[in-house]
Order: C-alpha cells, then structure tokens, then sequence
C-alpha cells in the first residue's frame, strides 16, 4: 500500500516527512533482516532526495561548510524537481510489472479488469510496456520471498547443543519452529535455500548444519570435545493452500511435534554427522 500511494503523495510537501520516516524505516528493516542490503542501501538513497533542502543547508552551516555558490540551494532544487519526475516514471514502470504480472498480485487484478471489460487491452499494453522497460531500465517482475518460493516446502530443521544433560536450543529455528535470533540476514539465506530447502539434499543439510553449529559454538564459546553434541531434529508442517485463508493455521503448524533424526559430535576436530533421510521421513 505504501509504494502505491508514495508517487502520488510525495509531490505534496506536507506528506515527505511521513513518506520519508516510513520509507527509511521499512528499507532499514529490509538492510537488517533480509539477505539483500544493496536493495535496501539503494531505497534509502532515494528517500533521502524527501530531505528538505534547507535542512542540507543547516547541516553545512553546523559544520561551517559554505556553499559552493549562491545559486546552489536553487540549482539543488530544480534538480530535486527533475530526479522527483525521473523516479515518478520509474515507479510507473514497476508498478505495471509488479501489478500486472506478478503471480501474487495478477490473478485479483485481472478478476476486475474481466469484470470491466478490459482484460485483453490491459494485457497487451500492459506487455509492450514491460517489454520496453525491462530493455530499458532492468525493472523484472521477479518477485522476492513471495509464496511460490516456499512449495514444497514442508521440513523446518532446528538444533539443540547437549552438555553435561544440560540442552540448549541454537537461535537458528526455536522450539515453535521460528526464525530465532541468528536467523537473519545472509545466515537466514544459507539455512532457508542453501541448508533447508524446499526440496532437502542431504549433503547440503549436513554441511549447513556443521557450519552453523561450528559458527555458533566458537562465538559463544561453547567446547566441541567429549561428549557434548548438537541434537538436529525435524518439524513436517502444512502447506497453506494457495490464496486461502484457514483458521489457526499458524497455530496448528507451532503444534506440530519435532522429531530427533540426527546428530553431530566433533572428535579431533573433525565433524562426524549422522542425518535420517528427511524427504523420506
């Protein structure tokens, strides 16, 4: 919602501080917690354009940094005006593609065009216009994290730390199946497509694990000599039915009980991981 209505309200002076606080709040977000910083980087330059020029000023003045003219506040302002009309277009460009021909968003918008009567005119302009700006400017309509990405995908893998009868649950997945604390980021990237995947290759699983657990002991300290081992379990959770809402579906899946299929000890140094077949289980 809030990138639909941003080119049409940051034209309006008294909307650019909500706009920008929104803006730089949801892309410092993104920067850290999803494995895409220069997107995120990116996003926030472009907001800061929101940033009055008298406060730039300000800042100069603070600093004792004069101008390099006096024609400069206006000439920064003409260009404001012109990188406002440059973005506006780029964001009509993704906006066709991203409504038009996304799988999330086209199969709704095109229910209503149906019902208007101009389905087939949408499609075809809406296509020429892809076609120019994906040339053009690079705009794809290739969604990220969206639900298509996660088919299949049914196996949620957590692991626990077990010393001296003591365990301990690594802030990877805890117990309800969650992302915990050190999932994040690049290390939510690595166990979501590279370690856990939609479709499990067990080579994968097991050097995933191996690294995240060597990761973690070695910056909390832990020892990985002697008895003390890491226990792998794993959740098979629902898959939600596309477009459907189901009543505590969420719920439902933090209910579903874990299973031991494996674990790892080190000896000498060396990792010896034993891992059930997951896709079988």
């Amino acid at each position: 919602m809030f990138e639909i209505v941003f080119p049409f309200l940051f034209w309006l002076k008294r909307f650019r501080l909500p706009l920008l606080i929104i803006g730089l709040g949801l892309h410092l977000g993104i920067l850290f917690s999803y494995p895409i910083p220069l997107f995120a980087l990116a996003m926030i330059n472009v907001y800061l354009l929101l940033v009055p020029i008298s406060f730039w000023i300000k800042i100069l003045s603070f600093f004792k940094i004069k101008p390099l003219n006096n024609d400069q506040p206006i000439k920064s302002v003409a260009s404001f005006k012109q990188l406002s009309l440059i973005i506006f277009v780029a964001l009509f460009f993704q906006m066709n593609t991203s409504i038009n021909h996304s799988s999330l968003t086209r199969p709704y918008v095109f229910k209503l065009y149906n019902k208007l009567g101009i389905a087939n005119e949408v499609d075809i302009l809406s296509r020429k216009i892809r076609d120019f700006s994906s040339k053009t400017m690079g705009i794809f309509s290739h969604g990220v994290f969206i639900d298509k990405h996660f088919k299949g995908y049914n196996h949620i893998i957590s692991v626990s730390y077990m010393n001296n009868g003591v365990e301990e649950w690594l802030p990877l997945i805890n117990k309800k199946g969650m992302p915990g604390e050190m999932n994040r980021g690049a290390n939510w990237a690595k166990l979501t497509w590279r370690t856990n995947e939609c479709l499990i290759n067990q080579g994968k699983l097991k050097a995933g694990i191996i690294d995240f657990c060597t990761y973690w002991a070695i910056i909390n300290d832990k020892s990985l000599s002697g008895d003390n081992k890491f226990i792998i379990r794993v959740k098979k959770v629902e898959l939600p039915k596309e477009y459907k809402w189901q009543k505590d579906f969420l719920k439902n899946q933090i209910d579903q009980p874990w299973s031991v299929v494996g674990s790892l000890q080190f000896h000498n140094e060396e990792p010896l991981i034993e891992i059930l077949d997951i896709e079988s289980f």
